[in-house]
């Protein structure tokens, strides 16, 4: 057993030994079957020396290129100029300094094409003042600076701004002077610049434009009197002082009133003379004065609102000139330049039924009354006589029939209201401005038959109006007509409903 256990230990050496040995023979065997493999290693030693002669050649392109091109720093050679004055400035010209490239360069030639081809943008150019950052970009073709061996640091470029003028300031408080018209409580003021201004401009041609451009302007008050403050504003446009580097301190200046003489007070108003004429609402006035004062007398009047006026409106009558030299003269002022006066006790005219009440109303009727009983017993009653039985028989006068006179045998009764009613203009601009209708039954009586004939007439007031006591006025204008038919429905359509086109129609109570 130990005999073969060695042989077998003894063996597995040797195993190995031929496996190994047999792999290098089968190597060795398929190497030299096959020549074409061993050729592979010089080809890709030569790519690979191709590879890096390019990468070589492009570094060394790279290389020189970013170190032997020219690296130019715009901050350095970029101009600018501005006009104006700090805050107010704003970009005149900017571009490249050429002299300054031409040291940096040594070429002028190059630096005057370089000044050509590029091509610079400002962004922030107005309103400038000295310490803002002016932005720049530059422009300018990549290929031509390869071709020049020049290269721009940054494309995008900051310039502090200076040198930037300070504007001038002037304060006008120090040279504003009032001229004043009038005495002391009725004064009137206008502005004066002092003459001394002339000394804060450079020039008298400035200060000649400054003066024509600049507007002073004044509160509009009449009744200045001593020791009042008033406030003058000064206006002049900002494009004009821009321009000539100035600036105004305030543009208000707030200046006492002073020197005033005081002067005698003179009333107006104390015999002021005004007339009001016309009805409500188309009421008109007219002002003047019964003073037999010298200076009162030169005063002119005038009405805030003169015409198409009605009761109880408010109007104000103002003194709008008066003799100046004379006041002046005589040491005159006028006390108070308005007085506020009411329209009152004007006549109206009627444009709602409430308005016809009381006496009014009363007064209108025994009006209408006096109007039916007239046309009831006029010749023109004939109409009515006809219409009825008695066609030949005249109403309360001598008939001349055929040569014989005779006696009207009918008796005509009292004429009785039936219908009241107001009718009002739809154009208030019209005339009439309105009218009172009413509707009257008149009894004729026979005294043979003692038939009694019942017949209607209308009467009709124009332009009623009426006082503020209740009374009418004398304006209106009254007619009859005793054709109205011989029912009440016959005289409204006739007379009433058609004029509805035209007025408003109200019903009136009595």
């Amino acid at each position: 057993m130990e005999e073969d256990k060695k042989t077998i230990e003894n063996e597995k050496p040797k195993k190995e030994e031929t496996k190994t040995e047999d792999v290098s023979k089968e190597t060795k065997a398929s190497t030299e079957a096959n020549p074409k493999k061993k050729s592979k290693g010089p080809l890709i030693a030569i790519i690979v020396v191709i590879v890096a002669i390019i990468i070589g050649a492009i570094a060394g392109a790279v290389y020189f290129i970013c170190f032997s091109a020219k690296e130019i720093d715009l901050t350095k050679y970029i101009s600018v100029t501005y006009d104006g004055f700090n805050g107010h400035g704003e970009v005149d010209t900017i571009e490249i300094n050429q002299k300054e490239l031409n040291k940096f360069l040594d070429d002028s030639s190059l630096s005057r094409k370089f000044k050509n081809k590029i091509e610079l943008e400002v962004e922030n150019t107005e309103y400038l003042k000295n310490g803002d950052n002016l932005k720049v970009k530059a422009s300018i073709s990549s290929s031509w600076l390869e071709e020049h061996k020049l290269k721009i640091k940054d494309k995008s470029i900051t310039i502090k701004v200076s040198g930037l003028e300070e504007a001038s300031t002037i304060d006008l408080s120090k040279y504003v002077e009032l001229e004043y018209n009038g005495f002391n409580k009725h004064a009137t003021a206008t502005v004066k610049l002092s003459d001394d201004l002339k000394d804060e401009f450079e020039s008298s041609s400035v200060y000649s434009s400054f003066v024509n451009n600049l507007k002073c302007e004044i509160e509009d008050v009449d009744t200045l009197k001593n020791g009042d403050k008033v406030e003058v504003s000064f206006n002049i446009s900002d494009s004009w002082l821009e321009e000539h580097g100035i600036k105004l301190k305030k543009d208000t200046a707030t200046v006492e009133v002073e020197g005033l003489k005081d002067a005698d007070e003179v009333d107006v108003f104390q015999d002021i003379n005004i007339s009001v004429s016309g009805m409500s609402p188309s009421l008109k006035v007219s002002v003047s004065t019964n003073s037999k004062d010298e200076f009162i007398k030169t005063v002119k009047y005038e009405a805030s609102k003169s015409d198409g006026l009605s009761n109880n409106d408010k109007i104000t009558i103002k003194a709008v000139s008066w003799d100046e030299d004379m006041a002046k003269e005589k040491g005159i002022a006028v006390k108070n330049t308005e007085m506020e006066y009411t329209v009152t006790g004007q006549g109206f005219y009627i444009y709602k039924t409430s308005e016809l009440t009381g006496t009014t109303l009363e007064s209108l009727k025994t009006k209408l009354l006096d109007q039916a009983r007239s046309c009831a017993n006029e010749d023109d009653g004939g109409y009515v006589r006809d219409n009825t039985d008695y066609k030949h028989v005249e109403l309360g006068v001598d008939y001349d029939w055929g040569g014989e006179k005779r006696k009207s045998d009918i008796t005509v009764g009292e004429p009785q209201l039936m219908a009241l009613y107001l009718l009002t203009n739809k154009d208030t601009t019209d005339n009439p401005i309105n009218k009172v209708i009413g509707i009257y039954k008149v009894g004729f009586t026979s005294a043979i038959s003692q038939t009694t004939y019942d017949w209607y007439f209308t009467v009709t007031a124009e332009n009623v109006s009426a006082k503020s006591d209740g009374t009418l006025t004398e304006n209106a204008k009254y007619s009859a007509s005793g054709r109205s038919g011989n029912d009440q429905t016959s005289a409204y359509n006739e007379y009433v409903d058609s004029e509805k086109g035209y007025f408003d129609v109200e019903s009136i109570s009595f």
